[in-house]
């Protein structure tokens, strides 16, 4: 059961105070140590750990109080069970006067890598030594030959196993990537919209700043955790691009929309520069690339304004984002997309990230196979490029421009059903669609849908569902049961933070929106009235939805 337990859960996440006191832990932490989160947060790591195994881990403590990013690799009991092999990173907490506060620390059981690095090394080894006294023992060729074919088929045995054992562990590793994404981000999710329903209810002055510096905190600290989830999953390699041709005007038109609202608010001015230029490129892993890009721009321009566009070049379309930011030293150029790298920590509008934002586009540019590259003025402005090869020719797309003020519009009376395992997502999400005006229907799995009564009586405009649930359900069950239940099919927006191809795929082919976690309200209102707009008109004009 232990081992089934560690190749479930590789890693294990917690912070610590200064005084080495437990702040948080994940489950994969209260699994190991068979103890609820609420008998381990604020005891003292060398409670917990027992004294043997705090002294190993002393000296690495000392420098991740000291201010240093820690790796290294030790073996650890725990308790009556077997010893483990973990690589640990300890990570120093920064106050925002640059004092050590305590640490992250992020632990991956290897056991499994090691143990099948040394089934490998052993069988080649046995295999080598069996070669050998073949050769010195050619007299008895006959008998030894069918020996050898034995020993040889046990070996392939050997080898068939420990590649199966890489291949699990590999495969869990993937599960528990996009596992640790739900579970991290969904709290955070469900005080996002509990944060943004309460916004637009009719509070006073005091009341509203103290809300919107709430919604302030939570982006901070789901901007962390995401950017964690994203190093991690491009360390582990479990990130493929699925390229296509497509009009970039398509994905920057939506980017520019999304971000203009973002610079408006702290005074800066985003201008975007249409193209009808088609590439070939992967437009999620893109968006997200872009993404960082325009939110370190934002992040590091005090004043003035950012430009998104593009221009042709020989070997295909730069993606350009300029800004007229604090700039960077030529002689820093190299260091910005190492992890926890900042340029100027000081000088920024806040001072709240982990500097993980280019590690990303350099992970995903990599992933992409695009070549990004940075141009910096100091006290002038950056611009950061990233280089996309054309795609095939694409009939024209059209573009309709998006009124920010008229999202809401299509919202009214709209009749929306909800799914998710999660009761605080339910409660959240039925919520903020409340302030906008919705008609909401909430389930938590398979079998409340199967039996609701007034499903049918509701007849739902809109379905978002996310993807995991419980009992190893999924959205896309669900997603299928309601279908079914209602005869006919409805608009689907799917909330995961699932990354993989092949959901892409299946979702794309079933003409359902991924929307990926952490949720941002207004791109979620977006998507919603785009629907339901859409919809409306295929009413009118007598085709079926």
């Amino acid at each position: 059961m232990s081992g089934l337990l560690f190749i479930r859960a590789l890693y294990q996440i917690y912070t610590l105070t200064g005084l080495i006191d437990y702040e948080f832990v994940n489950k994969s932490f209260e699994d190991w140590f068979e103890k609820p989160r609420d008998q381990i947060c604020g005891q003292a790591m060398s409670s917990v750990l027992g004294e043997d195994n705090y002294l190993v881990h002393k000296p690495y403590i000392e420098g991740a109080l000291g201010g240093r990013t820690v790796n290294f690799e030790v073996s650890q009991s725990n308790g009556d069970k077997d010893s483990r092999d973990f690589r640990k990173t300890f990570i120093p907490h920064f106050s925002a006067d640059r004092a050590v506060v305590g640490f992250f620390a992020l632990e991956q059981d290897i056991t499994a890598q090691r143990r099948t690095a040394q089934a490998l090394q052993q069988a080649y080894e046995y295999m080598e030594k069996r070669v050998n006294a073949r050769t010195h023992e050619i007299s008895a060729i006959n008998l030894q030959l069918r020996q050898e074919i034995t020993e040889r088929q046990q070996v392939e045995a050997h080898l068939i196993e420990a590649k199966k054992m890489a291949d699990e562990a590999n495969e869990s590793k993937t599960r528990f990537l996009a596992a640790a994404s739900h579970d991290l981000l969904q709290p955070m999710n469900a005080a996002r919209l509990f944060a943004t329903a309460l916004r637009d209810q009719q509070l006073g002055d005091e009341a509203h700043q103290l809300v919107d510096s709430l919604g302030y905190s939570l982006e901070n600290v789901e901007a962390l955790i995401s950017s964690l989830v994203d190093i991690s999953k491009l360390e582990a390699g479990v990130v493929e691009a699925a390229p296509e041709s497509f009009h970039i005007d398509d994905l920057l038109h939506k980017l520019a929309a999304e971000y203009r609202p973002q610079a408006q608010k702290i005074g800066l001015h985003l201008d975007y520069i249409s193209s009808k230029a088609v590439i070939f490129s992967d437009s999620q892993l893109l968006a997200r690339v872009l993404r960082n890009l325009l939110s370190n721009a934002i992040r590091y321009t005090p004043s003035g304004k950012l430009v998104l566009g593009c221009r042709r070049r020989v070997r295909g379309v730069e993606i350009q984002v300029w800004d007229t930011g604090i700039g960077i030293e030529r002689s820093k150029l190299g260091e910005i997309f190492r992890e926890f790298s900042r340029i100027d920590a000081a000088r920024t509008r806040t001072d709240k990230g982990l500097g993980l934002g280019l590690a990303i586009v350099e992970r995903l540019s990599r992933v992409l196979g695009h070549e990004v590259s940075v141009k910096s003025w100091p006290g002038k402005g950056s611009c950061f490029s990233l280089l996309v090869p054309f795609g095939q020719p694409l009939a024209p797309t059209i573009v309709n421009p998006i009124e920010l003020d008229s999202v809401g519009l299509p919202l009214r009376e709209a009749r929306v059903l909800v799914v998710d395992n999660d009761h605080e997502i339910c409660d959240g999400m039925k919520a903020l669609l409340a302030t906008w005006h919705c008609k909401v229907m909430t389930a938590q799995g398979l079998a409340q849908l199967n039996e609701e009564p007034e499903l049918l009586e509701f007849q739902p405009q809109l379905m978002i569902a996310d993807f995991h649930l419980d009992n190893d359900e999924t959205g896309l069950q669900a997603i299928a049961a309601v279908h079914q239940r209602l005869q006919r099919d409805i608009p689907v927006i799917l909330i995961t933070a699932d990354y993989t191809n092949e959901l892409r795929q299946t979702a794309k082919s079933a003409g359902y929106v991924i929307l990926n976690k952490p949720v941002k309200p207004l791109k979620l209102k977006m998507l919603m009235s785009n629907f339901l707009r859409e919809s409306k008109a295929r009413e009118a004009a007598g085709a079926p939805n």
